[in-house]
Protein backbone atom coordinates (compact mmCIF):
# COMPACT_ATOMS: atom_id res chain seq x y z
CA UNK A 1 0.00 0.00 0.00
CA UNK A 2 2.85 2.12 0.89
CA UNK A 3 4.64 1.31 -2.37
CA UNK A 4 1.45 2.00 -4.56
CA UNK A 5 1.18 5.73 -2.12
CA UNK A 6 4.72 6.18 -3.00
CA UNK A 7 4.09 5.43 -6.89
CA UNK A 8 0.89 8.00 -6.91
CA UNK A 9 2.98 10.71 -5.31
CA UNK A 10 6.02 10.38 -7.94
CA UNK A 11 3.77 10.65 -10.83
CA UNK A 12 1.76 13.98 -9.20
CA UNK A 13 5.39 14.88 -9.03
CA UNK A 14 6.24 14.29 -12.48
CA UNK A 15 3.17 15.86 -13.74
CA UNK A 16 3.84 19.30 -11.99
CA UNK A 17 7.40 19.41 -13.23
CA UNK A 18 5.93 18.81 -16.88
CA UNK A 19 3.58 21.45 -17.28
CA UNK A 20 4.75 25.25 -17.95
CA UNK A 21 4.84 27.61 -14.86
CA UNK A 22 1.73 29.62 -13.83
CA UNK A 23 1.11 32.76 -16.45
CA UNK A 24 -1.75 35.09 -16.93
CA UNK A 25 -3.39 36.14 -19.98
CA UNK A 26 -0.73 38.84 -22.02
CA UNK A 27 -2.20 42.20 -22.33
CA UNK A 28 -2.49 43.08 -26.02
CA UNK A 29 -0.15 46.11 -26.13
CA UNK A 30 2.50 43.61 -24.47
CA UNK A 31 2.75 41.95 -27.69
CA UNK A 32 3.74 43.55 -30.94
CA UNK A 33 2.84 41.03 -33.33
CA UNK A 34 5.73 40.75 -36.37
CA UNK A 35 8.01 41.93 -34.35
CA UNK A 36 8.24 39.26 -30.72
CA UNK A 37 11.06 36.91 -31.21
CA UNK A 38 11.17 33.92 -29.68
CA UNK A 39 13.90 34.60 -27.67
CA UNK A 40 11.16 37.63 -25.96
CA UNK A 41 8.64 34.78 -25.36
CA UNK A 42 10.59 32.22 -23.35
CA UNK A 43 12.42 35.08 -21.42
CA UNK A 44 8.88 35.99 -20.05
CA UNK A 45 7.47 32.08 -19.91
CA UNK A 46 10.40 30.11 -19.78
CA UNK A 47 10.65 26.95 -21.56
CA UNK A 48 7.22 25.80 -23.40
CA UNK A 49 5.34 22.75 -22.53
CA UNK A 50 5.55 21.50 -26.20
CA UNK A 51 6.28 22.82 -29.45
CA UNK A 52 6.25 22.23 -33.02
CA UNK A 53 8.07 23.48 -36.35
CA UNK A 54 6.48 23.07 -39.61
CA UNK A 55 8.07 24.14 -43.01
CA UNK A 56 5.17 25.35 -45.98
CA UNK A 57 5.68 26.08 -49.26
CA UNK A 58 3.17 28.73 -50.11
CA UNK A 59 2.08 31.08 -53.32
CA UNK A 60 2.75 34.90 -52.72
CA UNK A 61 -0.42 37.09 -51.82
CA UNK A 62 -0.36 40.88 -53.26
CA UNK A 63 0.13 43.40 -50.21
CA UNK A 64 -1.54 46.24 -49.22
CA UNK A 65 1.54 48.31 -51.12
CA UNK A 66 1.42 46.22 -54.18
CA UNK A 67 3.99 44.08 -53.81
CA UNK A 68 3.68 40.47 -52.95
CA UNK A 69 4.03 38.74 -49.62
CA UNK A 70 5.00 34.64 -49.32
CA UNK A 71 3.93 32.56 -46.55
CA UNK A 72 6.28 30.23 -47.54
CA UNK A 73 8.76 29.51 -44.76
CA UNK A 74 9.13 28.37 -40.95
CA UNK A 75 6.13 28.22 -38.99
CA UNK A 76 7.11 27.69 -35.10
CA UNK A 77 4.38 27.01 -32.26
CA UNK A 78 4.76 27.45 -28.89
CA UNK A 79 2.58 25.91 -26.56
CA UNK A 80 2.27 26.64 -22.51
CA UNK A 81 -0.31 24.60 -20.30
CA UNK A 82 -0.56 25.33 -16.40
CA UNK A 83 -3.35 23.54 -14.49
CA UNK A 84 -3.25 22.97 -10.03
CA UNK A 85 -2.07 19.23 -9.97
CA UNK A 86 -2.43 19.69 -6.32
CA UNK A 87 -6.65 20.30 -6.53
CA UNK A 88 -6.30 17.65 -8.99
CA UNK A 89 -4.49 14.68 -7.21
CA UNK A 90 -6.26 15.69 -3.61
CA UNK A 91 -9.41 16.91 -4.71
CA UNK A 92 -9.96 14.02 -7.74
CA UNK A 93 -11.62 16.42 -9.91
CA UNK A 94 -9.93 18.40 -12.84
CA UNK A 95 -8.74 21.59 -11.82
CA UNK A 96 -9.09 24.91 -13.76
CA UNK A 97 -6.52 25.15 -16.78
CA UNK A 98 -4.72 28.11 -18.69
CA UNK A 99 -3.30 27.50 -22.25
CA UNK A 100 -1.58 29.68 -24.67
CA UNK A 101 -0.07 29.12 -28.09
CA UNK A 102 2.17 31.69 -29.69
CA UNK A 103 3.00 31.14 -33.47
CA UNK A 104 5.84 32.20 -35.16
CA UNK A 105 6.42 32.75 -39.07
CA UNK A 106 10.50 32.90 -39.54
CA UNK A 107 10.89 33.76 -36.08
CA UNK A 108 8.46 36.78 -35.51
CA UNK A 109 5.21 36.02 -33.50
CA UNK A 110 2.18 36.66 -35.79
CA UNK A 111 -0.70 35.01 -33.68
CA UNK A 112 -1.07 34.30 -29.93
CA UNK A 113 -4.22 32.72 -28.25
CA UNK A 114 -5.18 32.07 -24.81
CA UNK A 115 -7.79 29.55 -22.96
CA UNK A 116 -8.55 29.61 -19.12
CA UNK A 117 -11.34 28.48 -17.14
CA UNK A 118 -9.85 29.39 -13.85
CA UNK A 119 -12.31 31.77 -12.34
CA UNK A 120 -9.48 34.60 -11.30
CA UNK A 121 -7.94 34.54 -14.72
CA UNK A 122 -11.29 33.00 -17.05
CA UNK A 123 -11.15 33.81 -21.15
CA UNK A 124 -14.92 33.69 -20.67
CA UNK A 125 -16.95 35.87 -22.60
CA UNK A 126 -20.98 37.03 -22.84
CA UNK A 127 -21.86 34.73 -26.39
CA UNK A 128 -25.24 36.95 -25.92
CA UNK A 129 -23.52 40.19 -27.10
CA UNK A 130 -22.79 38.56 -30.54
CA UNK A 131 -25.87 39.72 -31.55
CA UNK A 132 -24.59 43.53 -31.49
CA UNK A 133 -21.79 42.84 -34.00
CA UNK A 134 -22.53 44.37 -37.46
CA UNK A 135 -19.79 44.52 -40.49
CA UNK A 136 -18.52 47.62 -41.86
CA UNK A 137 -19.46 49.10 -38.30
CA UNK A 138 -18.72 48.35 -34.82
CA UNK A 139 -15.66 49.69 -34.00
CA UNK A 140 -12.34 47.32 -32.42
CA UNK A 141 -13.07 49.77 -29.04
CA UNK A 142 -16.49 48.79 -29.37
CA UNK A 143 -15.61 45.53 -29.40
CA UNK A 144 -13.63 45.72 -26.66
CA UNK A 145 -16.13 47.54 -24.82
CA UNK A 146 -18.88 44.41 -25.18
CA UNK A 147 -16.41 41.85 -24.57
CA UNK A 148 -13.20 42.62 -23.27
CA UNK A 149 -9.46 42.19 -24.03
CA UNK A 150 -9.24 39.80 -26.94
CA UNK A 151 -8.09 36.46 -25.58
CA UNK A 152 -5.59 36.61 -29.02
CA UNK A 153 -4.78 38.16 -32.09
CA UNK A 154 -3.08 37.18 -35.20
CA UNK A 155 -2.11 39.09 -38.54
CA UNK A 156 -0.67 37.67 -41.84
CA UNK A 157 -0.31 34.45 -42.14
CA UNK A 158 -2.96 34.23 -39.65
CA UNK A 159 -5.33 36.58 -41.23
CA UNK A 160 -5.53 38.63 -44.61
CA UNK A 161 -2.85 41.08 -45.62
CA UNK A 162 -3.22 44.11 -43.64
CA UNK A 163 -6.13 42.89 -41.56
CA UNK A 164 -5.59 41.95 -37.84
CA UNK A 165 -7.50 38.83 -36.47
CA UNK A 166 -9.54 38.97 -32.83
CA UNK A 167 -10.10 35.98 -31.31
CA UNK A 168 -12.14 35.34 -27.79
CA UNK A 169 -11.96 31.84 -26.90
CA UNK A 170 -13.36 30.01 -23.57
CA UNK A 171 -14.08 26.35 -23.20
CA UNK A 172 -14.90 24.12 -19.98
CA UNK A 173 -16.04 21.15 -18.48
CA UNK A 174 -14.96 17.49 -19.22
CA UNK A 175 -16.46 14.72 -21.71
CA UNK A 176 -20.03 15.27 -22.87
CA UNK A 177 -20.15 18.49 -20.17
CA UNK A 178 -17.32 20.10 -22.16
CA UNK A 179 -18.39 23.51 -23.51
CA UNK A 180 -16.32 25.44 -26.01
CA UNK A 181 -17.29 28.63 -27.91
CA UNK A 182 -15.02 31.15 -30.39
CA UNK A 183 -15.75 34.39 -31.90
CA UNK A 184 -13.21 35.70 -34.40
CA UNK A 185 -13.38 38.89 -35.84
CA UNK A 186 -11.50 40.75 -38.81
CA UNK A 187 -10.55 43.89 -38.54
CA UNK A 188 -9.31 46.55 -41.54
CA UNK A 189 -7.91 49.38 -39.68
CA UNK A 190 -10.69 50.41 -37.13
CA UNK A 191 -13.86 49.07 -38.25
CA UNK A 192 -14.77 45.52 -38.22
CA UNK A 193 -15.03 43.79 -41.61
CA UNK A 194 -16.57 39.84 -40.68
CA UNK A 195 -17.13 37.74 -37.71
CA UNK A 196 -17.41 34.10 -36.90
CA UNK A 197 -19.00 32.76 -33.75
CA UNK A 198 -18.75 28.72 -32.78
CA UNK A 199 -20.29 27.29 -30.21
CA UNK A 200 -20.26 23.06 -29.21
CA UNK A 201 -20.90 21.00 -26.56
CA UNK A 202 -19.02 17.90 -26.28
CA UNK A 203 -16.05 19.47 -28.06
CA UNK A 204 -12.92 17.64 -27.31
CA UNK A 205 -10.48 19.60 -25.36
CA UNK A 206 -7.54 21.27 -27.47
CA UNK A 207 -4.26 20.37 -27.77
CA UNK A 208 -3.41 24.22 -27.73
CA UNK A 209 -5.45 27.36 -28.77
CA UNK A 210 -5.17 27.13 -32.51
CA UNK A 211 -5.27 30.99 -33.66
CA UNK A 212 -5.68 29.38 -36.87
CA UNK A 213 -6.30 25.61 -38.30
CA UNK A 214 -4.07 25.82 -40.90
CA UNK A 215 -1.70 29.01 -41.98
CA UNK A 216 -2.80 30.18 -45.65
CA UNK A 217 -2.74 33.23 -47.41
CA UNK A 218 -5.79 34.52 -48.94
CA UNK A 219 -5.09 37.69 -51.20
CA UNK A 220 -6.37 40.70 -50.36
CA UNK A 221 -9.42 42.20 -52.85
Amino acid sequence: MLKRAAVCIALFILSACQQSKEFARPAPDSLVLGQVTRQDIESTYGRPYSERTNLISAPAARGTNGGLDSASGRFTVLNYRYSDPAAVFFAGVKAGQKIIAFEFFNGRLYAYNFISNVDSDSSNFDEQKVQQLEDGKTTRQQVVTLFGAPTGRAVFPGALLGHEKLIYEYATGIGSDRISKRLEMLFEGETLESFRFVSRTGAPEPAYPNTTPIPIVVPTR
